[in-house]
């Protein structure tokens, strides 16, 4: 037989429009929106997107194949000028609004993360961006950003970057003609399975190593469109299905979504395995209908209100979460129920409006219909107005900080009553921390500029190599010495996070002194020997404890001349009892607190009599970054009181330490006076987190530490 004979193979099939189809869309986005409004029973409403993008590369791969199959060719303007059409107008539309509401309701810090956020949403790098935000350990004061939903429209955009080309490359180029293009589809079908494999694997692992980044990433999400693409690959074979067995898929696939919607929530390992019910459930209702006489689930997602929701998907997708997440700003509480659903409503009606007079115009426009290469200009023209609008929040901020400048130059100190004026002592620190409170007395304007920059506030903080101290999930770090490399002697410390935010001083204060200083740090793990109750570890906190094991065999070795010992002490972690079952009351997770540190300081004991135990500082109400970037904020709103809990449990540590050695340092001294905490210092940050003080302010009190210290000379 000839080279390129044999049976012609037909083209593709054309995509008719399923009603289905659009009820499972807006089936989809309906679960997204209720879940993310916190409709009860649907914690799972997030796989709405998980079906979003299985419809999404079936429907777009079905028109891309079909081109390729019939004509011989696939045109990258044509296509990316109907993704312009399609998906820039209203993008642009609530990236725009979005920016300009965040700079008129919140904090002008939190404006400014916003705009960031925005310009990464605008070039569809959102999952990226905010995927990298989530990885960081001491982001978890930062709150939701309304347009973190972005990161589902860059995984889809980044995908069909590449998927076009790549059904160039293989069915197209260097095709002998429209016969040679149809035999290649079989080909294509096998590298696009094995690359969902591939993709499928690789987001079992990362769900199970890094969630978060699992969660935002393309390549652990390029399965789930790919799974679209297959079903398009298998075209005419899914028109063959009969309809009885298209009704049964249609159930089955339609009862795995719902069952994902309300049988999932935060707490589920996700994507995964796990996105494999969501998925798999969308492609059978696909299979289901694609013969084109529905059945079953097909009717029921064919029915008018669900269609009409698929009609305004994509627009209401866009709108809900930023209406939801600045209602909340805006009300300074976590919205109700009720509430919630009234925001629903407004962003359906905004959805609406959006769809008939920004959507639709645009994509159905008979100009750029016609003119595909100067449709292309949608893109840097939305990039554009995107960027006129950064430009001018960014002035807007500029405005508000200078004003407050202006007016903390002009308060008079000599105003305080001398009753209330914060008494002065030798120490430098002390009188700084004085002089803020007396500020604050006359509610002064705050001192801007700042010190840092309240935008990278959670940056501000020691950046030694992340093997250095041990992540939640590990038992054990690289030891890594800092201070004075070449000294005999040496400073141990040990602790958490609430150690760690004090190793700026401490190695310092090594160089000068001439010690060695050796971080032994765990993050969110107390060296205090008591059990610890972590609900994001699912109960007992096993590497806890292994740490701490770990943590004292370290020390022992090192033979240290001094261990500095740090740790959280109150709204971070629950104690258990002895049985590690049993969550202890506050009173007896006091008597608990106190004990393990009794127990901790005497195996320390053994080792050196130098042991010094940092107290606690106070754990803040707000984010300080928030508070110290409230138009309306002052001296005195960004200051807190020095609460009773954190007195009570620093006093639990000292008499713990009492009959021993060891010295108790009450750091709350060097934070705060007269029972009073500024966030901010002589213009210096003092807080980066809620509970974490900035490395820049560590250092600007490393003297008054070091005295509290008493080192052995």
């Amino acid at each position: 037989m000839p080279s390129g004979a044999g049976t012609a193979r037909p083209p593709l099939p054309q995509l008719v429009e399923r009603a289905d189809i659009q009820g499972l869309r807006g089936l989809a986005v309906l679960l997204v929106v209720l879940d993310h409004a916190g409709v009860p029973g649907l914690a799972g409403g997030y796989v709405g997107v998980d079906v979003f993008f299985v419809l999404s590369g079936y429907l777009i791969s079905s028109i891309l194949l079909r081109e390729a199959t019939v004509t011989g060719r696939v045109s990258l303007v044509g296509f990316y000028a109907k993704r312009a059409r399609r998906i820039l107008p209203a993008a642009t539309v609530v990236l725009v609004t979005t920016a300009v509401a965040a700079t008129l309701i919140v904090s002008f810090v939190r404006a400014e993360l916003i705009r960031k956020d925005v310009l990464w949403s605008a070039f569809f790098a959102a999952n990226i961006h905010f995927g990298d935000q989530g990885t960081d350990y001491f982001s978890a004061d930062l709150p939701p950003s309304p347009v973190q939903h972005f990161w589902s429209l860059a995984v889809e955009e980044q995908f069909y970057l590449v998927w076009p080309v790549l059904l160039i490359l293989v069915l197209t180029l260097g095709a002998g003609g429209l016969q040679s293009v149809r035999r290649r589809v079989p080909v294509l079908t096998a590298i696009v399975a094995a690359l969902c494999l591939a993709s499928l694997a690789w987001s079992i692992h990362l769900t199970s190593d890094a969630p978060v980044s699992a969660y935002f990433s393309t390549f652990a999400r390029g399965w789930e469109l790919g799974v679209g693409a297959l079903l398009a690959l298998f075209g005419h074979a899914l028109t063959r299905v009969h309809r009885r067995v298209g009704a049964a898929l249609g159930w089955i696939g339609l009862g795995a979504i719902v069952a994902a919607a309300v049988g999932y929530d935060a707490r589920t390992a996700f994507p995964g395995w796990t996105a494999l019910l969501p998925v798999l459930g969308t492609a059978l209702v696909l299979v289901a209908g694609a013969s084109g006489a529905p059945a079953g689930a097909a009717r029921v997602l064919g029915v008018r209100p669900l269609r009409g929701l698929g009609d305004v998907s994509y627009s209401l997708y866009l709108w809900h979460w930023p209406m939801l997440v600045l209602a909340a700003a805006y009300a300074g509480h976590r919205l109700s129920l009720v509430e919630s659903l009234v925001v629903v409503a407004v962003a359906l009606a905004a959805a609406v409006a959006t769809y008939h007079a920004v959507e639709n115009p645009v994509r159905h426009a008979r100009l750029l219909r016609l003119r595909p290469r100067r449709t292309l200009l949608l893109w840097p023209a939305a990039a554009g107005v995107v960027l006129a609008c950064s430009v001018w929040t960014t002035a807007q901020i500029q405005q508000e900080q200078e004003a407050a400048a202006a007016g903390y130059r002009d308060v008079d100190l000599s105003l305080v009553p001398a009753s209330e004026r914060v008494p002065r002592t030798t120490s430098v620190a002390h009188n700084s921390v004085a002089e803020a409170l007396d500020r604050a007395t006359l509610d002064s304007p705050l001192p801007f500029p700042l010190a840092q920059d309240l935008t990278a506030i959670a940056d501000d903080r020691w950046d030694g190599d992340r093997r250095c101290a041990a992540q939640p999930d590990d038992s054990s770090s690289a030891i890594c010495p800092v201070g004075d490399p070449s000294a005999t002697r040496s400073i141990v410390l040990l602790g958490d996070s609430h150690a760690n935010m004090w190793l700026p001083a401490l190695d310092r204060i090594g160089q000068r002194a001439g010690f060695q200083v050796v971080p032994i740090i765990k993050f969110g793990c107390s060296p205090v020997d008591i059990a610890i109750h972590d609900r994001d570890m699912g109960g007992f906190y096993r590497q806890c404890d292994e740490w701490r094991d770990w943590a004292l065999d370290q020390v022992r070795a090192l033979d240290p001349t001094v261990v500095v010992v740090g740790s959280a002490t109150q709204t971070v972690y629950s104690f258990l009892a002895e049985d590690h079952e049993t969550v202890l009351d506050e009173a007896a997770a006091m008597d608990a607190w106190q004990d393990g540190v009794g127990r901790l300081v005497g195996e320390l004991a053994t080792v050196t009599d130098e042991v010094r135990f940092l107290g606690d500082t106070v754990v803040l109400p707000d984010s300080p970054a928030e508070c110290l970037s409230k138009h309306d904020a002052t001296m005195a709103s960004c200051t807190v009181p020095l609460s009773q809990s954190t007195q009570d449990i620093n006093d639990r540590t000292e008499l713990g330490l009492r009959g021993t050695a060891a010295r108790f340092i009450r750091t709350t001294r060097l934070v705060c006076a007269d029972l009073r905490c500024p966030m901010a210092v002589d213009g210096t940050v003092v807080f980066q987190d809620r509970q974490h003080i900035t490395e820049t302010y560590a250092l600007t009190v490393t003297d008054a530490l070091q005295r509290r210290l008493d080192l052995p000379s």
